[in-house]
Parts: structure tokens; C-alpha cells; sequence
């Protein structure tokens, strides 16, 4: 696994997600289990046992009675209650208490955008209040980097940075972790699901490498490899000499997104960020990297929005017209940019395809130089600004609002290349208030088609991705809603 280095939710949900989702519960959850598919999204209670909405603005969660915080200090198994909720969501979204206070801005705000209040009316209820309605919310309130927070560590610390306290099923060994070596989750004694987790301890080794991974999988030092450290030349490996693991072949929508930083040039012209999306082969990535499994990826999208042919009309392979294009924008002999990167902290897979990326680049006149940093310091970089190229491969998940929001709405503080576009925004909240499921659709259908037209941004692909776990691992299965390995239910049996 990646270094954990930041627990509060709201810093770095994405890289320390692994461990935010054993620590945390979320108003809701998103089922997972080998009856579940990879990319299925179905909302199932959480802390709360049953929610309703009247008019997609007011969301009312009802509490399960009896929940208690970890046993853990400054918090030491206190009883939950609406006003944790409450203080968690404003947290969270930066509103009431918050805003006006000198916190960093919260990389979860957009998936509270428009939040109004937060009603208390008795210790079990809280009801969440809209300017208007909000129809992703729930799917939202699904995913556990939106967990509540117990108040007694802000209290003490400012943030939940260092400290990992919640009402999840499992919680912190602080004594038996060590930072950049391991870090033990052990069983939370007073989780509110009776007889969970069947696991009473989880030791998440910090490996960095796909080879170091891959020969501990091998040798059974880890029981669970995961996507990021399986390469399409160690697939079949691993199958010959475990014959026995359990092998998950997924749709991976972690294929990549190339963020140009559009606020000033040359990236802000649009002829250079087209040209971008026409040097890039998808072909020979899928092929690289997914077997010659997989689909062309449209910036905004997700696998179910556009058919394949619809993409293959919208984004296309054209070296030349790249080339023309360049040219035409005063670049005839070819452009020099710097593509910043956090080394192999996302795993050798990321690097490579960055590295096949710059070849194609290359070829068409674009001449990408890779600067490296350390996964804290990229983290300050994208949020900053101060780039001319970043990828990201995370994958989209929950709602689509999630990442097409999240990514190149105006103000939403994932939007790292800068994109600000009126129309574009305009589009992007019009699908947040659609009750229609069809309206909806059609709207995020626009907003894609115009980002497309505009080349805000470059996507790559969705490939066929692998986990893979040791037979003795039962009742388990990833899903994409779960950034960590969602092993509540799962049990060892040798």
C-alpha cells in the first residue's frame, strides 16, 4: 500500500483513502461483496438505517441507535449523535461554523455545494437542508471519505491530520505502525454492526514497488495485491505460480486524466490542448496496458454515458492534424512542457503511462519533460496551480457528478488546471438540480460534449484491471466506490 501521510478527510481523501474508510463510517455506505459487481452503486445504510427526501432539496437521516466513537482518546467511546453530524458535515463542506474560519479549503466542498443548514430535531435526526435540490447527495453521503467526525480532535489538534478516530470497524494500532514501513488496524471492539469485522487485526505494509508487491503476494507475505501493483506482464505470473488466488478482472476507470493548466500559455489556447488529445494513441495504451482490453475514455464521462462509437467520433488519433494545429498556434518547430508527477508513490503503472505518454507526445512535436516530487509535495502542486501538466489515474467513483464537478467546475478545488467557463458551469449545475433521470442524463451528456469541444482536459482509457487475493481471503471483492479494501464483512479461513 501507499504511505499514509494526512488522516483528516478533507486534505487528502484520495491517497490516504485506504485508511479514512477503515476508520470512518459515512451517513451511508455502498454494498460490496462478491454478489456485487465492481461497478455497481447501490446505497445501503450506513450510520444511518434509513434516509428520505421530499423534494430533492431536505435529506433526512434517521441514526442507528446506540453507535459509540472508538474507544480511543481524546474521544474514548463517547455515545454518536445528530449533532456529530451536524459538526461533521459543516466541517466537511467549510459552512455554518465554518465559514468564515481560517481552515485550508476542503477538498470534499463540492459534494456539499449549496448546503444551507443542518437540523438537529432529536439526537438520532438530522435533516439536511439545500438552496435547491441536490439529487447526487445521497450517493455522496455513501462514500466514507464524507465520514463523521468526532469534534474532540479538532478540539485538541486544529485538524484530524495525525490523529484517526471514528466510529469505523477497525482503528489505529499508533503503537505497533510505523511510518513508511507498516501500518496495523486492529478490530474495533465497539462497532455498532454485530460481530464485525471478522478480522481482528490488518497490517497494511508500505511497498511501494510492483516487484517488491508481487514477490510478497507471491510468497504469501500479503494476502491481498492490489490494482495498482499489477501489471499486464505479471498477470499471467502471477496465475502460474498461485494458480490457487483469486483473480478479479475489472473495468478500471482509472485509465488517466491529463490536467493542462488552461490559466495561462501556451495551454490556454485551445489549439495546444487539442493537439495533446490527438497525439495520444488509445489503442496502443489499452493494448500496453490492458491486454487489448478496454475502451477509449472522453474527458467528463464515464464507460455508460457514450456508446464507443459516440466516443471514437468525439476524440480521435491525428498526428498530423496535431502537428497543423501546433503550427498553427506559433509553435512550427514543437512546444516544450514540464509534466510534474509524484514519482512511483501511485505505483509503476502511473510512471509507465506518463512515459508512453511522453513518447507519443513526442512524435507530434510535443516535447514533455517529467519533474518529480514527493506524493506531499505534488499534492501542494495541483492544488496551487503551479504546473503546466499533471496526470491523475484515479478512478471515477460513486456518483458522475463526483468526478465531472469535482474536476472542472469553476470553483471546486479539483478543477487543478483552471478551467472557467460559464456555459460549462452552467451545464454542471443544471445536472445537480435534474430529478429527471433522463434529463439528467441528457445534461451530463452536453457538459461532456462540450468539454470535449474545448479540450479541457485529456483522457486516456478504461482498461481491464486486476486484483488479485489469496484463496484463503473469503467473502471479499473490491469495489469502485471503495478506495480501500472494504474487508468488514470478509473473514480468513486457513
Amino acid at each position: 500500500m501507499i504511505d499514509a501521510f494526512d488522516f483528516d478527510p478533507t486534505g487528502n481523501p484520495l491517497q490516504n483513502g485506504p485508511w479514512i474508510e477503515l476508520a470512518y463510517n459515512a451517513l451511508l455506505s455502498v454494498k460490496a461483496g462478491p454478489d456485487v459487481t465492481y461497478s455497481d452503486l447501490t446505497v445501503e445504510p450506513g450510520l444511518a438505517d434509513r434516509w428520505e427526501t421530499p423534494d430533492g432539496a431536505t435529506y433526512t437521516f434517521h441514526l442507528h441507535p446506540g453507535v459509540q466513537f472508538q474507544d480511543l482518546p481524546p474521544v474514548n467511546g463517547r455515545s454518536l449523535t445528530s449533532t456529530d453530524v451536524k459538526w461533521s458535515l459543516e466541517y466537511q463542506s467549510r459552512s455554518g461554523q465554518f465559514r468564515d474560519s481560517h481552515l485550508p479549503p476542503s477538498l470534499n466542498d463540492s459534494m456539499y455545494s449549496g448546503i444551507e443548514q443542518v437540523e438537529t430535531p432529536d439526537a438520532n435526526t438530522a435533516v439536511v437542508h439545500f438552496s435547491q435540490p441536490f439529487v447526487p447527495f445521497p450517493q455522496h453521503m455513501a462514500l466514507e471519505r464524507n465520514g463523521i467526525l468526532a469534534h474532540e480532535v479538532f478540539d485538541r489538534d486544529g485538524d484530524f491530520t495525525s490523529a484517526l478516530v471514528g466510529t469505523g470497524s477497525w482503528q489505529l494500532d499508533s503503537g505497533a505502525s510505523q511510518h513508511g514501513a507498516r501500518w496495523v488496524m486492529q478490530r474495533n471492539q465497539r462497532y455498532f454492526r454485530s460481530g464485525l469485522p471478522h478480522i481482528d487485526r490488518f497490517n497494511c505494509l508500505v511497498l511501494p514497488d510492483s516487484a517488491t508487491n508481487l514477490a510478497a503476494f507471491q510468497t504469501r507475505q500479503i494476502d491481498l495485491l492490489d490494482k495498482k501493483f499489477v501489471t499486464p506482464s505479471s498477470v499471467a505470473q502471477i496465475r502460474k505460480e498461485n494458480p490457487a488466488a483469486v483473480d478479479w478482472p475489472f473495468t478500471d476507470t482509472s485509465g488517466g486524466l491529463i490536467y493542462e493548466n488552461v490559466r495561462r500559455p501556451p495551454l490556454s489556447d485551445v489549439r495546444i490542448r487539442k493537439a495533446i488529445a490527438l497525439s495520444l494513441d488509445r489503442d496502443a495504451f489499452i493494448q500496453t496496458f490492458s491486454a487489448g482490453h478496454g475502451d477509449w475514455a472522453v474527458a467528463g464521462g464515464a464507460p455508460s454515458l457514450f456508446t464507443q462509437d459516440e466516443v471514437r467520433g468525439m476524440v480521435k488519433y491525428d498526428p498530423a492534424q496535431a502537428r497543423q494545429l501546433l503550427a498553427q498556434a506559433g509553435f512550427p518547430n514543437g512546444l516544450d512542457l514540464e509534466l510534474t508527477y509524484p514519482g512511483k508513490a501511485r505505483g509503476e503503472l502511473y510512471v509507465s503511462t506518463i512515459q508512453l505518454a511522453q513518447a507519443q507526445l513526442r512524435s507530434t512535436g510535443i516535447r514533455v519533460t517529467l519533474k518529480e516530487q514527493d506524493v506531499a509535495a505534488f499534492s501542494k502542486t495541483e492544488r496551487s496551480g503551479d504546473f503546466q501538466l499533471v496526470y491523475e489515474a484515479k478512478p471515477q467513483v460513486g456518483d458522475i457528478d463526483a468526478y465531472i464537478y469535482y474536476n472542472w467546475y469553476s470553483k471546486s478545488l479539483g478543477n487543478f488546471g483552471g478551467v472557467a467557463d460559464p456555459k460549462l458551469d452552467a451545464l454542471l449545475e443544471q445536472q445537480r438540480r435534474d430529478v429527471d433521470p433522463g434529463k439528467r442524463h441528457q445534461t451530463l451528456r452536453d457538459a461532456v460534449q462540450y468539454i470535449t469541444d474545448n479540450a479541457y482536459y485529456t483522457a486516456f482509457f478504461y482498461g481491464q484491471g486486476h486484483y488479485f487475493w489469496q484463496p484463503y481471503l473469503k467473502n471479499f471483492a473490491p469495489n469502485v466506490a471503495h478506495q480501500g479494501a472494504p474487508i468488514y464483512e470478509s473473514w480468513i479461513d486457513k
